[in-house]
């Protein structure tokens, strides 16, 4: 009995063993295709090994090429160099209309305002076509001029005395003093010419409303204290065509800037201003020596 259950454990333990081997059998060929891939792995490695030797050799003949190409300079070049490397650009800068503050940037806006503010007081007190020169058999245009001569006369007097304030009172020297004085004596006869055919053609009333309404679109279309291009389109619109903007791009150039083409621009404007707003008050002097209903009972009186 003992050998019988001797032989049943030998026998069970043969089957143990047979599984033992195939399993051994199994880890051998593992090991075996392991050290295969560990050979080739190594094989690599010893490639990658020179070439990272080659890599540094490089890196180290370019290190000291580059430390060669380095140039000794001495601290002031040093200090020259990285201000260039900070800020690679520089600014050369010219001025061209020297202006010592904000007053002489705002003059040439209210000359010209103060002139048309003139030259609506001048026509308070003067008539824009004297009745006397009606009564006479002259043609209209020398009736227009009657009543435009001492006009001007007033103006060239207000031109002299602003332009004086400006000089002795605010110490302002024009860029151009004869060419300001004679600008600026167009600007005041171009505006009392054309006041003058405001009040001739629509009566005295009317005129003078006309007057301060084309004095308030000017205020705001001029571009004297802002650009014009910030000002709303209705405007920017108007700005080209209002006498006043000519009279304040006319100043800026004489005052404190250097003439350009904007000048011959405001004086030729101007001057078509003053000739058309002169013949315009002449044909209506010619009509106004037939008296109407209109005229004897006006239905507007200031």
């Amino acid at each position: 009995a003992a050998l019988r259950d001797g032989t049943a454990r030998v026998a069970s333990g043969a089957g143990d063993v047979r599984d033992g081997a195939g399993t051994l059998a199994d880890g051998t060929t593992a090991v075996a295709t392991g050290a295969g891939d560990l050979a080739d792995g190594a094989s690599r490695l010893a490639d990658g090994s020179g070439a990272l030797h080659d890599g540094a050799g490089t890196l180290a003949a370019s290190l000291d090429g580059g430390t060669d190409a380095i140039p000794a300079d001495d601290d002031t070049a040093r200090d020259a160099r990285a201000a260039a490397i900070a800020d690679p650009v520089t600014l050369d800068t010219t001025d061209r209309a020297a202006a010592e503050g904000f007053g002489e940037g705002i003059a040439p806006f209210f000359l010209p305002l103060a002139l048309f503010l003139g030259g609506v007081v001048t026509w308070m007190i003067l008539r824009p076509v004297p009745p006397r020169a009606l009564a006479t058999p002259a043609r209209g245009v020398r009736a227009a001029l009657a009543g435009f001569a001492p006009a001007l006369a007033v103006g060239v007097v207000q031109v002299v005395v602003l332009l004086t304030v400006l000089r002795v009172g605010l110490g302002l020297t024009p860029t151009h003093p004869v060419g300001a004085l004679a600008f600026t004596v167009l600007v005041v006869a171009a505006f009392l010419a054309l006041q003058q055919m405001l009040l001739s053609l629509l009566g005295t009333a009317a005129g003078r409303v006309a007057t301060l309404a084309l004095l308030v679109l000017q205020l705001a279309s001029a571009g004297g204290t802002y650009p014009v291009e910030t000002s709303p389109a209705f405007f920017r619109a108007l700005h080209p065509l209002l006498p006043m903007s000519y009279g304040v791009d006319g100043l800026r150039a004489l005052l404190t800037g250097n003439p350009d083409a904007r000048l011959w621009t405001a004086v030729a404007y101007l001057v078509t201003v003053l000739v058309g707003s002169l013949a315009v008050t002449s044909w209506r002097a010619g009509r106004m020596r037939t008296w109407t209903l209109s005229r004897l009972h006006p239905a507007l009186t200031i």
